[in-house]
């Protein structure tokens, strides 16, 4: 739902139509699995919107969060995640 949120903003992908960005999340969700939260970490973030990303990545043991939105994110730190920009994750997994 961040996804879409973000991707339909006035200006954000001027260059794809409403359909076509539905098109690459529905991509996204069916490659996705789903993972539930069994605990919160709420308040967390200075953006309460994005507490949601650092219990998921947690309650996934995943190791980074990839996102443009460092600053924001970057309190995820002091629980043993990487928050990392899409560019520098794309090198990482580049390497493997």
């Amino acid at each position: 739902m961040e996804y879409e949120d973000v991707a339909k903003r006035p200006g954000m992908l001027p260059h794809l139509t409403t359909v076509q960005i539905d098109a690459i999340l529905n991509q996204i969700c069916a490659g996705a699995i789903e993972q539930r939260i069994y605990f919160s970490w709420r308040p967390f973030l200075p953006d309460p919107d994005d507490d949601m990303l650092v219990e998921l990545a947690l309650a996934a043991q995943a190791s980074y969060i990839v996102t443009s939105n460092l600053r924001d994110l970057h309190p995820a730190t002091q629980l043993g995640l990487r928050v990392i920009e899409p560019r520098d994750f794309l090198v990482i997994i580049e390497s493997l």
